[in-house]
């Protein structure tokens, strides 16, 4: 499914506060490495939910590597739930919340969104061709669902 069709980077694209809130928790309490998770949506394109995986990059200070481990078991958790796998988010201990060439190399699904979250800002990013383009993030007050991983 692809995020937000139709419309253009100047429409806000809304995060759960509970979501967005659970990011900034495990930014910090990962510290000094980076954090990671995955990002849910709901039908109507919503960000309702975030999860926090463990970090399993060789250099977690300095990169990160969702561990497959959550990543299978949050394809499987999905299906039938009514949400879909949207993206990833981590975070910059040392940096700012905007892509890295470490970031670039990283992307695997050009449809997934980037979230990247440092000293507690929070942006989002769509992969592109030349690099990564800024989306409008919105923080709004929307029933957060928790993450849909099988095998809890």
């Amino acid at each position: 499914m692809e995020i937000y069709a139709g419309t253009d980077a100047a429409t806000p694209v809304p995060i759960a506060q509970a979501a967005a809130d659970v990011i900034r928790a495990a930014a910090v309490a990962a510290l000094p490495h980076e954090a990671c998770g995955l990002l849910f949506a709901d039908g109507g394109g919503q960000i309702v939910s975030a999860s926090v995986a463990q970090n399993v990059a060789a250099c977690p200070h300095r990169r990160f590597e969702i561990d497959p481990a959550h990543l299978f078991a949050a394809q499987r958790g999905v299906r039938g739930s009514g949400l879909w796998l949207a993206g990833c988010w981590h975070s910059h201990p040392d940096g700012s919340p905007s892509p890295s060439s470490f970031d670039r190399a990283g992307v695997g699904d050009l449809s997934w969104l980037w979230l990247i979250v440092a000293a507690g800002v929070i942006r989002l990013f769509r992969p592109a061709a030349a690099g990564f383009a800024p989306l409008i993030l919105s923080e709004v007050d929307i029933a957060a669902v928790a993450p849909p991983l099988a095998g809890r």
